[in-house]
């Protein structure tokens, strides 16, 4: 509501777990990070916000909650500014788990389980994306920003050093920005198997009025040679996903030629991708965790296609799963054998869950 935010706990089926008391402040963006195993007897949740309304200030929080019964355990931590960015991983290289956040104002800052600050680094430019990972080897994960500006932050909060050391590197398609845009993302991981770790990620960038173009790369990253390895050369890519064994990557990409989107398709070592589809706006791409279909949502004037589809990558065929023209936010199921989603479809906007295995209508 405009006066209190709260956070829903559901079962994969939909059921009610738990909501979170209410937590001061309308928030239009939160993100939520399960900590990790050492943290499963409490199964800790933290919560970043941010909060962007032209006639409010920009204001972000940082809660952290029991996951089996929503309860706040720690006093809310008052940021000063919107949480863009939100990720969780040892970064001080003391055994623990550190929440670290990136903010509006370009400030990246570490604070530990009893959401006290730990650490921090001043940015010129603001955050937009967060992960975490041992770029060097020596056991303690770094911490990787994208920026507004297009740069990629490389921050080490090593013990002994005096300050946080922080490596600076322009991506591909630079071009400067205002301000922080929605759907910047990051995703740091062995993405080619060659045991070290790149980076992934997709950024809009205006490098003409009111357009937008969207990138994807790679990153290798040593501690000896950060330098490009391969830039995806398409513009207008609207939405990616990976393959879950890492080897593929699809992306749902615009054509301004043809007025229809494409899905590509391909290894990430291929010079060209392929083409699976070429039809009208579709406007979300998930990739099943068994590896076999491709799901998206098709937005058409026409009733009878309009909804979520899935791609049958052995048979190169697509079904129509759900008829539905408010859908969206897919997401696929542990065993791949339900979509859950997005949907006004009875009135009201609600999560809903559909059985891709046979004909039947979503609950």
């Amino acid at each position: 509501d405009d006066m209190h935010c709260y956070i829903l706990c559901l079962t994969p089926a939909g059921k009610q777990l738990w909501l979170s008391p209410p937590m001061a402040g309308s928030f239009t963006w939160s993100q939520t990070i399960v900590l990790p195993e050492k943290h499963r007897k409490w199964r800790l949740i933290a919560a970043a916000t941010y909060t962007a309304y032209p006639y409010r200030s920009d204001e972000g929080r940082l809660f952290i909650l029991n996951g089996r019964t929503g309860k706040l355990l720690k006093p809310v931590a008052d940021l000063g500014s919107s949480a863009i960015g939100f990720t969780a991983g040892d970064v001080l290289g003391d055994g623990e788990t550190e929440l670290i956040v990136g903010l509006r104002t370009g400030r990246i800052v570490v604070y530990d389980l009893q959401l006290r600050k730990r650490a921090q680094i001043e940015n010129g430019s603001a955050i937009s994306a967060l992960d975490n990972a041992d770029l060097d080897g020596d056991g303690k994960a770094e911490v990787i920003a994208l920026t507004a500006n297009m740069d990629m932050l490389i921050a080490d909060f090593h013990p002994d050093y005096p300050s946080p050391r922080l490596q600076r590197i322009p991506l591909p398609g630079r071009y400067s920005r205002p301000s922080w845009l929605p759907g910047d993302n990051l995703k740091i991981g062995d993405f080619d198997g060659d045991s070290h770790p790149e980076a992934l990620y997709s950024a809009h960038t205006i490098h003409e009025p009111a357009l937008m173009v969207n990138y994807v790369a790679f990153y290798p990253m040593s501690p000896v040679e950060i330098s490009p390895h391969r830039v995806i050369p398409y513009s207008g890519i609207k939405d990616f996903d990976w393959s879950p064994d890492g080897m593929r990557v699809v992306l749902l990409r615009s054509s301004n030629s043809t007025m229809k989107n494409n899905l590509l398709i391909g290894g990430i070592n291929q010079k060209r991708l392929r083409c699976i589809l070429n039809t009208g706006n579709i406007t979300e791409v998930a990739w099943s965790p068994n590896n076999k279909y491709i799901a998206y949502i098709h937005k058409t004037t026409r009733s009878e296609l309009a909804g979520i589809w899935i791609y049958d990558l052995h048979n190169n065929t697509s079904k129509v799963i759900v008829k539905d023209a408010t859908a969206k936010q897919l997401v696929w199921s542990p065993d791949s054998t339900r979509i859950a989603f997005v949907s006004q479809r009875d009135g009201t906007e609600d999560i809903w869950l559909v059985d891709v295995r046979v004909k039947s209508k979503p609950y």
